[in-house]
């Protein structure tokens, strides 16, 4: 993996467990990766839907078309690409859509690139599949930076707008690929919002990644990447371990 401006390294922390620095290498299968400034770079909640697709190929098993939703630097866009798939990478952002652009080309790959907010700029019936890291931090008090502040996600409502708009994109057997975490956002509360506009957890997978702060060298977060299927065409019952994701009781 060749990846600069703040792109991660190799390291492991005293407690063994795997953090993003460590394991996102081996997920890329040699992907080059450019991160320009201003662009968030692949980080926890973009290794945590890597790992889930690595491990459950069976998710996107069907899918042919699929969106990248928030691509920043690009990395899921390549991955998916580099499988096969048809790809449109959205991003708010035209340094994120250009780095996305760069990257496509530099490994040789076709992504069709829109500086899109959220997937209004799609119409129904474009892709499959859908596949987002919108970031979770739902009050941002963790956040200071002005870029991290502008990307933060008060209270899920860039989720909600994209669930609504999802069901009128995707068919009765779209599915969407989903990172959250119990640890940094507000589980309940995001398990309500799917509900609500009409979606259901048809599997997940889980991942304890260490977030080190000089603090707090041995910090870890659980991560919970959901696969989510329209209710009724697909639903059923919640896996086990939803639980431990998003505090089903």
């Amino acid at each position: 993996m060749a990846c600069r401006s703040g792109s991660p390294g190799t390291t492991r922390s005293k407690s063994g467990a795997p953090n993003v620095r460590t394991t996102i290498s081996r997920f890329l299968d040699g992907l080059a990766l450019e991160v320009p400034e201003g662009v968030l770079p692949p980080w926890y909640s973009s290794l945590a839907i890597l790992a889930a697709l690595s491990e459950h190929p069976e998710w996107l098993a069907h899918v042919r078309r699929v969106v990248d939703v928030g691509c920043g630097s690009g990395v899921l866009a390549c991955w998916l690409a580099r499988r096969g798939l048809n790809v449109i990478a959205l991003d708010i952002d035209t340094t994120a859509a250009i780095a996305t652009s760069a990257n496509a080309s530099r490994n040789g790959l076709r992504v069709k690139i829109l500086v899109c907010n959220l997937t209004y700029c799609l119409a129904a019936g474009t892709v499959d599949a859908l596949i987002s890291n919108l970031p979770f931090d739902p009050d941002g008090s963790r956040n200071h930076g002005r870029l991290t502040r502008a990307l933060v996600d008060a209270e899920y409502r860039s989720h909600r707008r994209l669930l609504v708009d999802a069901q009128r994109l995707l068919d009765n057997d779209g599915r969407i690929v989903l990172a959250s975490s119990p640890t940094i956002g507000d589980g309940d509360l995001l398990r309500t919002i799917i509900a609500e506009e009409g979606w259901a957890v048809l599997d997940l997978a889980s991942t304890w990644l260490n977030a080190p702060t000089p603090k707090h060298p041995d910090k870890r977060h659980l991560y919970c990447t959901l696969l989510l299927g329209k209710q009724g065409a697909s639903s059923r019952n919640w896996p086990h371990g939803y639980v431990l994701c998003v505090g089903l009781d």
